[in-house]
């Protein structure tokens, strides 16, 4: 499709403001004890200010701006616009001239045209291209290119210049504004040359290239975050995000050994809120708040379920970067330590963490980790952990990092493991791998740890027409033990942080339990082979169908292990499903390697009406032999155990 530019140049100029805020010098415990009261004083405050546009951007034309936009949407809209010079005189570049960075999506050999971000582009004699390419048959639908185009007297767009070797497979936009619309307020979209841009109020703008520190520390500096609708409550040194969502969940026989039928049903609806100030001198605090509530709706008697009324402090810290203008940065208090796969941590943390980053995209981070909460029922209230991690981009395409996690114990128990690991992802070719490895060293109650893991896999992605399919392919393996610990004082049984969450995307719009949405186990004596399928309708639609295979790593009748973090109960004494020595749900597993199976389905939908997202997630568990009661052990056939089945929907409203 030709685009012709039927638009007059404007001399309109339009605000965009970052909403930046004062600091928060208190230390954690404080936070704990008084962070509504500090969330009524800014709120006030807020109310009182009025907008200071000292530090505004301004958007207008002749500006040489470089545009990133959302990915895989039919119109191009701006995920962030830099820009690069205030007027086009500044950068000696032709107006009419811009420059795309993107994928192939159709060629017409006919019209001898290629379709990139939505839009046909015209390839002829002038053209300058590779030597290797010579006509636009040897193109190919989602090669990556780097095309220079302009559109002539009549509108027509043609291709000045190609460029097909090395290209960063990141979508990128480069030109000279030519108009500004509408009128007044936030400007709906841009122009380049004709190239139409939409603006929502979601999309970050900067006057200056993006330091290593704001791109580090970009969810608490920008007060946009091009993912998301904008900040409900703002001004220049304050602003407020929130989100609220409710998740309906329905287990049938998660007890799958239990005599009587085990159905559980709950609704649970959440509010989180977001404060954000920010002081001199790159200091900056957050405060975020939660607030959940579960209402059972069906009740199970092996059942549990926490209960969350009372307003918690989830986040509460504050943030120096670019200390003393040094690439360096101090967090105290309860933060996030996340990471894109959240096998090693995916956990609000009492912690004091130091960014290092004279190396950026590698960053260096060291963190002392020390929960502040004592109640009896806090397993980490006697843990401090160290932390070394060593994070980034060694090329655009791969991301590799190293850690290590020390962890003391002050109970009798005395479990004091040493994670040493090994973590990698890429984009190669339409191919997405990952590797997870990690090694556990240290003492355990007398008994030598002596364990490993490993996961990885890979995901391959080929668009077809409008549509994105994908297919996964992946294995993980944590060790056990293949003798009792207890007489070889070595524990060869891997064992995760405790901080992890092991969830993640494929290649979905929506995240999912990697190793199963219904037995979500913890990697630990474990093989697990998952094989999924996926299709994205679009940038904000996908589905996945997803398939687990458990096996146990090792296991025989003469070793007792147990199966780590799982909710199900696995079978039951005396039709009650608790074991009578400790009064919970008994999870060991026996002389049988086959734990079982399971098959997902995962569709979710993100930016419904500009600021809803949507997950629905059916699971099937179906158990093998290891779970079989243990009395039954003793005979040569094993009564059927009762399949699981796990129905949940998840909606949320950003604000």
């Amino acid at each position: 499709m030709n685009e012709t530019y039927t638009g007059e140049r404007s001399s309109s100029a339009y605000t965009v403001s970052h909403r930046t805020q004062p600091a928060v010098a208190m230390t954690v415990r404080r936070l704990v004890r008084t962070g509504m009261g500090l969330v009524l004083t800014q709120l006030v405050l807020a109310g009182n200010s009025s907008a200071n546009t000292a530090g505004d951007v301004t958007l207008r034309v002749d500006q040489y701006v470089q545009i990133k936009p959302f990915e895989g949407e039919s119109s191009v809209r701006a995920r962030t616009i830099q820009i690069l010079s205030d007027t086009a005189e500044q950068t000696d570049r032709d107006p009419s001239k811009v420059v795309i960075r993107s994928s192939i999506e159709r060629i017409n050999p006919e019209t001898r045209t290629i379709q990139v971000l939505g839009r046909s582009f015209r390839v002829d004699e002038s053209t300058r291209a590779p030597s290797d390419l010579r006509t636009v048959t040897d193109l190919k639908p989602g090669q990556w290119v780097k095309v220079t185009v302009q559109p002539d007297d009549a509108g027509v767009w043609f291709v000045q210049r190609i460029k097909t070797d090395q290209i960063d497979r990141r979508t990128k936009i480069e030109g000279i504004v030519t108009g500004v619309w509408p009128a007044s307020g936030w400007p709906d979209s841009i122009s380049l040359s004709g190239l139409n841009v939409r603006t929502p109020d979601n999309t970050a703008i900067f006057d200056h290239e993006p330091t290593a520190s704001d791109r580090l520390f970009s969810k608490i500096v920008n007060a946009r975050d091009p993912r998301r609708s904008g900040p409900w409550l703002a001004r220049d040194w304050f602003w407020s995000r929130g989100r609220l969502g409710v998740v309906q969940r329905i287990e049938n026989d998660f007890s799958i050994g239990d005599s009587a039928r085990d159905h559980y049903r709950e609704a649970e609806p959440q509010l989180k809120l977001d404060f954000t100030v920010k002081g001199p001198a790159g200091i900056y605090g957050l405060l975020k708040l939660r607030t959940r509530n579960t209402f059972v709706l069906n009740n199970a008697p092996l059942h549990k379920k926490q209960h969350e009324t009372a307003i918690q402090l989830y986040e509460g810290y504050v943030l120096w970067r670019d200390v003393f203008s040094m690439p360096f940065a101090i967090q105290a208090g309860r933060q996030d330590f996340d990471e894109y796969r959240e096998w090693l941590f995916d956990d609000q943390l009492d912690a004091i963490r130091f960014h290092v980053y004279p190396m950026y995209p590698i960053v260096a981070e060291a963190a002392y980790i020390h929960s502040l909460d004592n109640s009896p029922d806090n397993k980490f209230r006697t843990l401090k952990d160290y932390l070394i991690h060593v994070h980034g981009r060694i090329f655009p395409d791969a991301e590799v990092a190293v850690y290590r996690l020390w962890r003391t114990d002050t109970d009798l128990r005395g479990r004091e493991p040493i994670w040493t690991g090994l973590r990698y992802r890429g984009a190669h070719w339409g191919l997405h791998p990952w590797l997870d490895a990690a090694w556990i060293r240290g003492w355990d109650k007398g008994r030598r740890f002596k364990a490993d893991a490993l996961d990885f896999g890979v995901t391959a992605v080929r668009p077809v027409g409008g549509l994105e399919f994908s297919v996964t392919v992946a294995h993980a393996h944590g060790s056990g033990n293949s003798d009792n610990p207890k007489s070889s004082f070595v524990d060869k049984e891997f064992q995760q942080t405790g901080y992890e969450d092991n969830t993640g995307s494929f290649n979905g719009v929506v995240s999912l339990q990697y190793y199963g949405e219904v037995f979500d186990p913890e990697l630990s004596n474990l093989d697990i082979l998952t094989v999924g399928a996926g299709c994205k309708l679009s940038a904000h639609t996908s589905t996945e169908v997803v398939y687990h295979r458990y096996r146990q790593a090792e296991y025989s009748s003469g070793v007792g292990r147990e199966l780590a973090a799982t909710d199900l109960t696995m079978f039951d004494y005396g039709g009650r499903g608790i074991d009578p020595n400790n009064g919970r749900p008994a999870r060991t597993l026996f002389a049988y390697r086959d734990v079982g199976w399971e098959i997902d389905v995962v569709t979710g939908a993100t930016g419904v009406l500009g600021a809803f997202d949507l997950k629905w997630v059916m699971g099937f568990f179906a158990p093998g032999d290891a779970l079989s009661p243990p009395f039954w052990e003793q005979f040569p056939f094993k009564p059927k155990k009762r399949n699981v089945f796990l129905n949940q929907l998840s909606l949320e409203w950003h604000f």
